[in-house]
């Protein structure tokens, strides 16, 4: 898990992405192509907005409400965003 992203790099052998050695791309464009997926579940601690912040800490409140749980509104020249009436799983 950890040689793909080359956190570590392999004792021996190499390791071959579309017949390229990982030892001759750039870390940071390899590391650009690559998604990670724990299996472990986690649980955030805090809003759902420090949820979403947490994926891209300068989201603005009309990027945090498109995401799809919220419904965004202008009330008395204020922006407002509330959760919808969904259920999270």
């Amino acid at each position: 898990m950890n040689l793909i992203p080359r956190f570590f790099d392999p004792e021996s052998g190499k390791i071959l992405v579309n017949d390229t050695d990982i030892k001759d791309l750039p870390v940071d464009e390899l590391r650009m192509h690559i998604g990670f997926v724990p299996q472990k579940a986690y649980l955030f601690n805090g809003t759902i907005e420090d949820i979403f912040l947490s994926g891209k800490e300068d989201a603005s409140e009309e990027e945090i409400c498109v995401v799809g749980v919220f419904d965004i509104y202008e009330e008395n020249g204020y922006m407002y965003c509330t959760l919808r009436d969904t259920e999270l799983i």
